[in-house]
């Protein structure tokens, strides 16, 4: 006889990594594994309520009870399509900017990356990605640009905000 033993946790990371821009986990089947400790639905609940993942046995198959991320409460992605989305447009962000690194800084080369970065968030947007989005390139030292955006997220009562500053060290940072 084999037998299989399955991490939750694994399985549970398998279905974020698949998930589609502004959705979440909730009711997802979770294929693999089966649930060893069996908690009343109420119980459930307020686990996910603080924070934890949580699994359901449905009549169709285990399924996660909520698509909270497990999250610090200080976090500005609380939900898997929110963080998904921010992740893409990170992405979007430096791939667009990438064949500019490395080039001198003018006018003209500033208004191409604007357009360019402009072009790629309404691609964004048109695909369902997030509501609305603004976009700011702004020169903070003689060979960085700060590319500064907002976006409110598809489904949520908020706005997320993000600035990535391009230059030889790449970082990114949550505006408050």
């Amino acid at each position: 006889t084999t037998s299989n033993i399955t991490s939750a946790a694994a399985s549970y990371a398998g279905i974020i990594a698949s998930i589609e821009p502004g959705n979440g986990t909730t009711n997802t089947i979770v294929n693999g594994i089966y649930n060893t400790i069996e908690f009343k639905q109420a119980r459930l609940k307020d686990l996910n309520n603080v924070g934890y993942v949580a699994f359901l046995e449905k009549t169709k198959g285990l399924s996660v009870l909520s698509g909270s991320v497990a999250s610090r409460s200080t976090s500005d992605f609380q939900y898997v399509g929110t963080s998904v989305v921010m992740n893409i447009v990170a992405q979007d962000i430096l791939d667009t900017c990438d064949p500019y690194i490395g080039k001198g800084i003018d006018g003209t080369s500033k208004v191409a990356l604007h357009t360019a970065l402009h072009t790629r968030f309404q691609q964004r947007q048109r695909q369902g990605f997030f509501i609305d989005y603004l976009m700011q390139l702004r020169q903070v030292a003689p060979n960085v640009i700060d590319v500064a955006y907002t976006i409110t997220a598809k489904d949520e009562l908020r706005q997320v905000s993000n600035s990535i500053k391009l230059s030889r060290e790449i970082s990114s940072e949550v505006l408050s």
